[in-house]
């Protein structure tokens, strides 16, 4: 409920603390949700009910970011957990939005997303973890 992320170091002392409430940026936080440090150093952040991406560098700077009015399809009220693919792309569960599974890259652009139906068993997902490289063959099935 703090809107911030702890950094913590092998001995679990906290190394960094990013205050979301504090960032210069368009977006909000409502009870985080997932966090992933990225191979460049950078953090990526689902802000929950504040229905953003973002990724934050080693100063604090919000690099980049994804909120509901890049992607106003989805109708994104939730930023749950994600998975960042090899490409970079990242595949999202967007727990309370009218699409509960997409895939966005970079260029915020909606590779493929998964609409909630009452036939579908996935209705409101918190997080996602892909298992194999074939998730476009799954999203193309389901």
């Amino acid at each position: 409920g703090e809107n911030k992320v702890y950094i913590l170091n092998a001995k679990g002392a906290v190394q960094r603390t990013i205050d979301l409430n504090a960032l210069k940026a368009p977006l909000k936080a409502d009870r985080i949700h997932g966090v992933k440090m990225l191979a460049n150093g950078n953090v990526l952040i689902g802000t929950g009910y504040g229905a953003c991406l973002v990724e934050v560098d080693s100063k604090d700077q919000v690099v980049w970011s994804l909120n509901p009015a890049d992607i106003p399809d989805v109708n994104l009220k939730y930023v749950g957990g994600f998975q960042v693919k090899e490409n970079g792309n990242m595949v999202v569960a967007a727990y309370d939005s009218s699409y509960p599974l997409f895939e966005v890259n970079r260029e915020k652009e909606i590779i493929w997303k998964l609409e909630r139906s009452e036939e579908s068993d996935i209705k409101k997902p918190t997080n996602v973890v892909l298992l194999g490289d074939d998730i476009e063959g799954f999203a193309a099935n389901y």
